[in-house]
């Protein structure tokens, strides 16, 4: 294929490809419909596309053929994770799918790869070509590779698509009886381990607030997904423990938002039973990405079916979308579809305090969090919340806790520097 001389979305989609092979050893793949390869970057391109057919990945992924500009990530037994989407033709040669992979989601032992290629149903010759080839394969962290494709898709659309709205891989129409799944390992970096904690906290506050906006949330957080930390040597029951652990957190955030006990752990239950019958980790994104929304939207239901009315609801998501930014009563009054004098007394009337109160409640909030999880000054932390001075914040969060910041974050046991 000669790239050079195709229209500028091809060259664009040549250039993120060839600064992904060139700067972090990811490769670029394209298959036509019916499966055949046309060109790709990498340099064991027989051996790593018999492994892309033998695990499965390429036939689902195309039989995917009719979703244009849609990623589509996928994995196999093996560990392998490609991720990539369908455009219309290059040169004349109809639509294709593009690919970039494959990766390995975390660093893999070599007994545990050694182990999943014996449970591969493979001839001799191709479990001794994985062993040889998979040093080749790199390693990035899901988080990482769904930002890649989230790239390849603006180059070949234009638009920026939230990983929410990717397509995972699931074996669900196979015999074997697997729902739809996911979790992410990543890095082991001491200060990964503080910023996996603060997204953490800020997702469970969603949780318990029943936020329906939590994915805008999360990307003005910088928090736009989940790592695994627990490095055990097999990325597949890596990814299983950080889904049944986080099920069972997202659970306890829910009770404390007011879903019954028995309602939150059935959800936890049966998500412990989907993970442990997952196969590849595309299955545990999915199912993780799923049961989150699922906590997500039975709070938010079960505090919709109170007291409070649909505009004074749509007041309070607005809220917790936006507390980071500057509120003004205009925008809330539009979002509710109110005058701002009917909604102030309509707020007050339904929530008990004023719409000021909410505000700074939902603000110190997400105080807490950072507070106790990240290392950020409590300058900088009135700063992001829009407080309009340090010792404002400072005396607003005692009359509201009864401690100052400071020895808020003194008593959750974590040093911090200031």
């Amino acid at each position: 294929m000669n790239f050079d001389r195709s229209d500028a979305k091809e060259v664009k989609i040549a250039v993120i490809c060839s600064a992904l092979h060139a700067a972090c050893d990811v490769s670029m793949w394209c298959y036509g419909v019916s499966g055949e390869l046309y060109f790709t970057t990498s340099n064991c391109k027989t051996e790593l596309d018999a492994f892309f057919t033998a695990g499965g990945c390429k036939e689902w992924a195309l039989s995917q053929k009719d979703r244009l500009e849609t990623p589509l990530i996928m994995s196999d037994p093996l560990g392998f994770l490609w991720a990539g989407e369908f455009i219309e033709g290059v040169e004349n040669l109809g639509r294709l799918l593009v690919l970039i992979g494959p990766t390995f989601p975390s660093e893999n032992s070599i007994n545990s790869i050694e182990q999943r290629i014996r449970e591969m149903n493979l001839a001799l010759s191709s479990r001794g070509v994985a062993s040889r080839v998979f040093n080749h394969v790199p390693v990035v962290p899901i988080a990482i590779m769904k930002r890649y494709i989230s790239m390849l898709h603006f180059v070949i659309s234009d638009k920026v698509i939230p990983s929410g709205e990717f397509i995972y891989q699931s074996h669900i129409h196979r015999d074997d009886p697997l729902d739809a799944a996911g979790s992410l390992p990543a890095s082991r970096h001491y200060l990964d381990y503080e910023s996996e904690f603060t997204r953490e906290q800020m997702l469970l506050q969603c949780v318990k607030d029943g936020n329906p906006n939590y994915y805008a949330l999360m990307r003005e957080a910088g928090a736009h997904s989940l790592s695994n930390l627990y490095a055990i040597g097999d990325p597949l029951l890596e990814a299983k423990y950080t889904v049944v652990i986080f099920a069972a957190k997202c659970a306890g955030a829910a009770i404390e938002g007011g879903l019954s006990p028995k309602l939150a752990r059935q959800l936890e239950t049966q998500t412990v039973g989907q993970a442990e019958r997952c196969r590849t980790i595309t299955e545990l994104s999915e199912l993780n990405q799923r049961t989150y929304e699922t906590f997500v939207d039975m709070v938010h239901k079960l505090r919709n079916q109170g007291q409070i009315s649909k505009p004074v609801q749509a007041v309070c998501d607005y809220i917790k979308t936006h507390f980071m930014e500057q509120i003004r009563l205009e925008d809330l009054a539009k979002a509710a579809c109110y005058s701002e004098y009917y909604l102030t007394r309509k707020f007050q009337k339904e929530m008990g305090q004023r719409i000021s109160d909410y505000i700074r409640d939902t603000r110190l909030e997400y105080a807490k969090i950072w507070l106790i999880s990240t290392e950020k000054s409590i300058q900088e932390i009135s700063e992001l919340l829009q407080f309009c001075s340090r010792n404002y914040f400072s005396r607003v969060f005692k009359e509201k806790e009864g401690i100052s910041p400071q020895e808020y974050r003194e008593r959750s046991g974590v040093l911090r520097r200031e």
